[in-house]
């Protein structure tokens, strides 16, 4: 799946297939997140007039089916007082079962992959309609030497919120080992205290990490074309051909199993987050296979000015890596207009305080960008999920119906409609908005998640489990796939 805003696109030639990623990170070598952790997107800083980038105010994992108004990750903690867990003496253990796990090799850098489990016998508290829960994780992982690595653990909370108490909560530890602590047998621990109901559980889960197999991917730069610039914003397109990447038989074609990443670093040499995605293009198309080599082309959109944007590829059947820079100075010719250089300005100051969580100074600063270009959506975006994250839920659907003023078939302004509405409990228009944000982008994850939530808390399972399927047929091998079937699952045990 491309981009769902388009302050950036990437897409292959020959037909190959894309995945967008909806990952968690807590520190540098893990990440966590609860099943359908609202949908969060990441802020951009580089806005183009048909935007659709995922963006989410602070929160970099924030794809759009995200945590309820009141839940602690909207930035509320819980309160100890209006729990409805036991005494602590008479808590009862918890119960961790691991469901499945996914690692694969990332050539010199080592493997990266997740674990999903369940946890039962959680405690919720009443938080108006719904129940949130409360869990500590903790998690370490064992070397195949015996030793506990300094590097490959965590410790933080989990924290969600459902319609209907749960029986048990998925989640998923997603795990990064460096290549020098080895291969072999690795043992992960996980620890799980319910902050609730004060009950603890732990579970023991081993992976086989295999050393990557010989072979070496190769990435050549064919074309860089630059486009006509919008609004002070430049496109350009990026043509390469991947080659020396490895074959596995998929239903009884050969078909390669690479991974892309862009890193750009802007005119200061620093790295542009907007401009740089890791992991978030996957190509297992057999048809896109010409003698052994691949084209693949990237739509790349910057400000004025001179980038450097690294693209990598990631062979995840090798386990081999490859990069080229790719220079664009020297065809981004132009000056924007005084006032959409201004808001560019306020934009990204507005993106750095939002990413050091100072939310009400960056809502001043995507102000001021308005005020300068009043039609740059991703501002308008940008502060409305802010708004809706400090509880200024009026203000926050207007900055999304004026996107959809200005771009009425803007899908992510739709589907941040939908999550608005359906948190204050207006049923009606939150599928409408979900049924909107669908059918004006059926690639974009988020909406069938979005819809899917929508549907389960009606009582329409039959709905809720074909949203839920469809996110599967777009990315089955998304990080979230795994919560994702076990909620399939549940449903599909409430349907009988």
């Amino acid at each position: 799946m491309a981009d769902t805003r388009k302050t950036f696109s990437f897409g292959f030639l020959m037909g190959c297939s894309s995945l967008l990623l909806i990952a968690g990170a807590v520190g540098a070598a893990y990440g966590m997140r609860t099943f359908f952790p609202a949908a969060s997107r990441p802020p951009i800083a580089a806005p183009d007039q048909g935007a659709k980038e995922p963006v989410k105010g602070s929160d970099p994992e924030k794809g759009k089916e995200q945590a309820p108004e009141n839940s602690p990750e909207k930035g509320q903690q819980p309160d100890p007082a209006k729990g409805t867990g036991p005494d602590p003496a008479q808590a009862a253990e918890l119960a961790i079962r691991v469901v499945g796990d996914d690692f694969h090799p990332l050539g010199t850098l080592g493997w990266e992959g997740s674990i999903a489990f369940t946890i039962a016998g959680i405690k919720g508290k009443a938080r108006g309609k719904a129940t949130a829960y409360d869990i500590l994780l903790e998690a370490e992982a064992v070397r195949p030497s015996g030793e506990v690595s300094p590097d490959v653990k965590m410790k933080g909370p989990l924290q969600h919120e459902s319609e209907a108490p749960l029986d048990s909560l998925p989640a998923t530890l997603t795990f990064k080992v460096p290549a020098e602590q080895g291969a072999g047998e690795w043992t992960f621990r996980i620890r799980v205290t319910d902050n609730v109901g004060q009950a603890k559980g732990s579970a023991e889960h081993r992976v086989r990490l295999a050393p990557p197999p010989a072979g070496a991917v190769g990435l050549t730069l064919v074309e860089v074309k630059a486009e006509a610039p919008q609004g002070g914003v430049y496109p350009f397109k990026i043509a390469a051909v991947v080659h020396g990447f490895g074959l596995a038989n998929k239903s009884g074609q050969e078909a390669p199993d690479l991974t892309f990443d862009v890193e750009t670093r802007g005119p200061d040499g620093a790295v542009v987050p907007a401009l740089t995605k890791k992991g978030f293009l996957e190509a297992r198309d057999a048809s896109a296979v010409v003698k052994e080599q691949m084209p693949v082309s990237f739509d790349l959109r910057t400000p004025a000015g001179s980038f450097v944007a690294r693209i990598s590829v990631i062979d995840r059947l090798n386990g081999t890596t490859a990069s080229i820079d790719v220079p664009l100075e020297a065809v981004a010719g132009g000056v924007p207009a005084s006032g959409d250089d201004l808001a560019l300005q306020h934009f990204r100051r507005g993106q750095e305080l939002a990413a050091k969580g100072e939310k009400e100074k960056a809502i001043e600063e995507y102000t001021a960008a308005l005020q300068a270009q009043p039609q740059m959506t991703a501002a308008l975006l940008n502060r409305g999920d802010l708004l809706e994250e400090t509880h200024q839920t009026d203000a926050a659907i207007a900055d999304y119906e004026a996107v959809l003023k200005i771009e009425p078939a803007n899908a992510v302004a739709m589907n941040d409609l939908a999550y608005v509405w359906h948190n204050k409990g207006e049923a009606e228009k939150a599928l409408r908005y979900a049924n909107w944000a669908v059918e004006s982008d059926r690639a974009l994850l988020e909406a069938y998640l979005m819809r899917g939530r929508i549907h389960d808390a009606a009582g329409r399972l039959k709905e809720a489990l074909a949203d839920f399927k469809k996110f599967l047929e777009l990315a089955p091998d998304s990080p979230s796939a795994l919560q994702v079937k076990a909620k399939i699952k549940e449903l599909e045990t409430r349907k009988k």
